[in-house]
């Protein structure tokens, strides 16, 4: 890839271009790529993006719809850098916020080189989701499915899903095909390196996109707002509506302790 074009692909996602690393972009045996996690909500992508980074990047709760914005995790290693996408959840919008997260999800997927499918082995597949993962397909997207929550099923549980998936395992005139289904575990961590493993090899030659020591796009401040409202959502149920935002209004550092004043909206 082109140094032109990776400065291109790195400003679509509003990233200061002084951050690329000049001495990596030297390194012509380093590989680089984007990848969007996408599915429905709850099957766990945010938990992946955690698992495969190896740092807490987003927030998790049982709640549908927790991740509202695109969040980049960063795993760089040796000579490759896999910058994650998570999105939201892939629903029927029925506000605005609804359709925003939608589209969030399209336009990740649109400037992504692999898109991973997450599915709920606990869950069967609906029409929607395999006319779903064909509309990838049918845009040439290299796509993977993963298959999560194996730890509640087991393998034999996995194996009505890959008979529904199996039709779109085979290349047809009209669309690619499913490169490959992973079932995982992001609570045991089962095949997560096997999962790792696939994806590098889909990396094109490139340069890094960013520093060797970020996990992650977003500021230190976006992070705290999240974290604050991940708590909200895991301990108010009833108390506070699910369509929270967190604000912070001041944030200090005494002596090692972080004072922070937030409003919850």
């Amino acid at each position: 890839m082109c140094l032109a074009l990776a400065l291109c692909r790195h400003a679509l996602y509003n990233k200061d271009m002084s951050k690329v690393n000049d001495n990596t972009i030297q390194n012509k045996n380093s590989k680089s790529g984007f990848i969007s996690i996408v599915g429905k909500p709850n099957v766990g992508k945010s938990s992946l993006l955690n698992a495969l980074v190896g740092e807490k990047v987003c927030i998790v709760t049982p709640k549908a719809q927790t991740t509202r914005d695109k969040v980049l995790g960063i795993l760089t290693e040796n000579n490759y850098q896999m910058v994650f996408i998570d999105t939201p959840g892939m629903h029927e919008p029925k506000t605005q916020l609804g359709k925003y997260m939608n589209k969030a999800v399209q336009t990740a997927a649109k400037d992504s080189d692999v898109v991973l499918f997450m599915l709920d082995a606990a869950k069967p597949v609906t029409g929607a989701t395999l006319a779903a993962i064909e509309g990838f397909l049918a845009k040439r997207a290299v796509l993977y499915v993963a298959v999560n929550k194996l730890d509640l099923v087991g393998f034999n549980g996995v194996y009505p899903i890959l008979t529904k998936l199996s039709p779109l395992m085979q290349p047809a005139e009209t669309r690619t095909s499913i490169k490959e289904v992973i079932p995982i575990s992001c609570k045991t961590k089962e095949n997560v390196q096997k999962l790792k493993e696939f994806l590098i090899a889909e990396l094109p030659d490139g340069v890094f996109y960013y520093p060797e020591d970020e996990i992650t796009d977003r500021p230190v401040r976006f992070m705290i707002e999240e974290i604050i409202r991940e708590k909200a959502l895991l301990y108010l149920q009833e108390e506070i509506p699910h369509g929270i935002g967190v604000m912070i209004q001041t944030m200090t550092d005494e002596k090692g302790l972080a004072r922070i004043a937030a409003d919850i909206v």
